[in-house]
């Protein structure tokens, strides 16, 4: 059984997880070159109602691995027997090169918490890849309706619409 202290860190990793992959998500499209798109062109995307259908089936497999990664990233931060609140803290500090009070031995559990959660971040992104591969959606066009997704209210009626019929009886 999960504490309420244990759901709230799971729920509190799950949104910053998920926000760091958004803001990397975006940075990776501005290095990538979609900054020569204009916005319209991309919440302007046609979807047929096919197309549609197999991109929640693509939509709700890439859901489940992110959940199932997010998990896995907490088991291994508190497997190594640090806080993730700590690994988060000093994480930040490291990305923002800012100097934190880090012993020696804490820094090498953090290292080793990193490099861990960087292969199992190499493996999700090859299964996310097989994903897309195996229902012949290329990883832009995911991005583009992805994108659509977060960008225009109707298409967002509409997907929420056909996956509750179709993939949440």
């Amino acid at each position: 059984m999960v504490s309420i202290r244990n759901a709230n860190k799971i729920i509190f990793w799950i949104l910053v997880i998920l926000s760091v992959s958004i803001h990397a998500a975006n940075a990776q499209q501005t290095l990538y070159g979609d900054d020569n798109k204009k916005e319209d062109e991309v919440s302007g995307i046609n979807i047929s109602d096919s197309e549609l259908e197999t991109f929640i089936e693509v939509y709700d497999q890439m859901s489940e691995l992110e959940g199932q990664y997010n998990l896995k990233i907490l088991d291994i931060i508190e497997k190594h027997g640090m806080e993730p609140d700590r690994y988060e803290t000093i994480s930040v500090a490291q990305r923002m090169n800012q100097d934190i009070d880090v012993d020696e031995k804490e820094m090498s559990t953090y290292r080793n918490i990193k490099n861990e959660i960087d292969r199992e971040k190499r493996k999700t992104k090859q299964q996310m890849e097989k994903i897309l591969l195996n229902h012949q959606i290329e990883q832009d066009r995911y991005n583009a309706v992805m994108k659509k997704l977060s960008e225009d209210s109707l298409f967002r009626v509409k997907f929420d619409s056909i996956h509750r019929e179709n993939y949440n009886p």
